[in-house]
């Protein structure tokens, strides 16, 4: 028997190309960056956190020595 050969079309969608211009449009807007403002509480509340974060880890490593020497010499 023979093979019937079908004709299939593949239909692919394409986004249509771009278009470029050569030159840039001389009236584009420029971006300006937004400055957010921070009260003056927010920032003593960032200090607080940055010294604890800070001072934290010296005081564990001071009580884990003074017990780890506590324990080695009793």
């Amino acid at each position: 028997m023979r093979r019937q050969i079908t004709c299939i079309n593949y239909w692919v969608e394409v986004a249509p190309s771009p278009l470029i211009y050569p030159h840039k449009a001389s009236n584009a807007p420029k971006l300006e960056t937004i400055a957010e403002e921070v009260s003056s509480e927010k920032i003593e509340a960032t200090i607080i956190t940055m010294k604890a974060l800070y001072i934290l880890p010296i005081i564990l490593s001071i009580a884990s020595y003074l017990l780890i020497n506590r324990l080695s010499f009793t």
